[in-house]
């Protein structure tokens, strides 16, 4: 009982050990695929690639590190880093539509957003879900080396 209660502690804690020490392996995708319900709008991916998000109206400009502008509406701001318009981008379907996305989901990632809305339980909820229900879309021709087409 001891033995036992020591081996699936001991299993947590492996567990929770960073994956730079080489405990785990990052998988190459994801190991279930989502799909998201809802139909994109192809007018307003135009406006993505060209790099203008629209939202209730509202249009702001969607460049590479403007992730912190705090001066826009908190819903606009959620639904900038909830991500849910990438179905807009999916809905266009093209190869500028797909790198694109890729190249705003990796900004993301690489330039975090101070604000703290990004940070939201529904936001981060959001932002999850849009980026594994569009993986095969963006990712789709990606290079593994460089994360580019």
């Amino acid at each position: 009982m001891v033995v036992r209660r020591w081996t699936r502690d001991a299993r947590v804690s492996l567990a929770r050990l960073p994956t730079s020490l080489g405990v785990a392996r990052v998988p190459d995708a994801p190991s279930v695929s989502l799909r998201d319900p809802w139909p994109g709008d192809t007018s307003r991916g135009s406006r993505l690639v060209k790099g203008e998000l629209l939202f209730c109206g509202l249009a702001t400009p969607l460049q590479p590190r403007q992730w912190g502008d705090g001066s826009l509406p908190p819903l606009m701001r959620a639904h900038l880093h909830g991500f849910t318009w990438l179905r807009d981008l999916r809905a266009l379907g093209t190869d500028g539509g797909r790198m694109r996305a890729r190249a705003l989901v990796a900004d993301w990632l690489s330039h975090p957003p101070p604000d703290p809305l990004a940070r939201q339980p529904e936001v981060v909820a959001a932002r999850l879900t849009a980026w594994l229900a569009h993986y095969d879309f963006f990712a789709a021709s990606a290079d593994d080396a460089s994360g580019s087409a």
